[in-house]
């Protein structure tokens, strides 16, 4: 018996180590304005593996100290596609959670948590193809509850929500996202006015879109400049150039509170 017990617990642990195996593809270097450096000039890194699933798994550290900041699954990665499918997440400075989402076939889909610093869940939500579905609640840091809302595809049927005392209170949009001054018409004119299609680009004949990402913080200052989606590298500089001279924007805020947010930038170049 204690020699099948010996079997057992072998065979377990080879089971266990086969499924956590990764087979390391590349890892690449970034500055803070997302563009990809030597390695004693970056900030951040990406390691990117593949598990033993066959899927591609990307996931952002912090240089100084190595911590995770956020982790990405995609399939269809060898056919020149990143579809994103499966938990993704990011987490807070100190390696607590701080978002869980999910994904299938590159849409959004499936439930998404965010959490206070303390470990307190801040809001859950379903999602189905992008548009909020079933109970979204949020909650106060103690854990009291904040919000109540019933969606049908992203239309709210029902929505409610109490003070920290469990009285109800007036309802308001929970969510606001940041604002370029004026809103986003007037940051369409800033472009157009601003922005300046690279001679070389030009002459090459390329055309196309550059997606950027960056943070509003809570005083609708500008950070994390992040490229997602290149086309050429003069086009790329440009487009942070464009967004490293963008005003402060309106914070976006959560129940009210000014809160550091993702803001995506796509810039179309074209010539005509």
């Amino acid at each position: 018996m204690k020699q099948l017990y010996t079997f057992l617990a072998m065979a377990l642990l080879l089971l266990c180590g086969h499924v956590a195996v990764s087979q390391s593809l590349h890892t690449e270097y970034f500055n803070e304005e997302g563009r990809e450096v030597e390695p004693g000039k970056a900030l951040y890194k990406v390691v990117t593996e593949e598990d033993s699933a066959g899927s591609i798994v990307s996931t952002r550290y912090l240089l100084k100290d190595n911590s995770k900041l956020r982790q990405h699954r995609y399939k269809h990665w060898a056919q020149g596609k990143k579809l994103k499918y499966g938990t993704h997440y990011e987490w807070f400075a100190g390696g607590q959670v701080k978002l869980e989402t999910n994904f299938r076939n590159d849409s959004l889909t499936g439930p998404h948590t965010r959490w206070y610093e303390n470990g307190q869940v801040h809001i859950s939500r379903q999602y189905h193809r992008y548009q909020l579905v079933d109970t979204l609640k949020s909650y106060f840091p103690s854990g009291a509850l904040r919000r109540v809302e019933v969606y049908d595809n992203g239309k709210m049927l029902i929505g409610r929500v109490y003070n920290e005392a469990g009285e109800e209170v007036k309802h308001t949009p929970m969510e606001v996202m940041p604002e370029f001054p004026g809103g986003e018409m007037q940051m369409f004119r800033w472009v157009g006015k601003n922005v300046r299609y690279p001679g070389n680009a030009l002459k090459a004949g390329i055309q196309g879109i550059v997606v950027v990402s960056f943070m509003v913080d809570t005083t609708g200052q500008i950070s994390k400049i992040e490229m997602l989606q290149g086309l050429h590298p003069d086009c790329e500089a440009e487009a942070i150039r464009v967004v490293k001279q963008f005003p402060k924007f309106k914070p976006g805020t959560i129940e009210g509170v000014p809160t550091e947010m993702t803001y995506i930038f796509p810039l179309r170049f074209a010539t005509r």
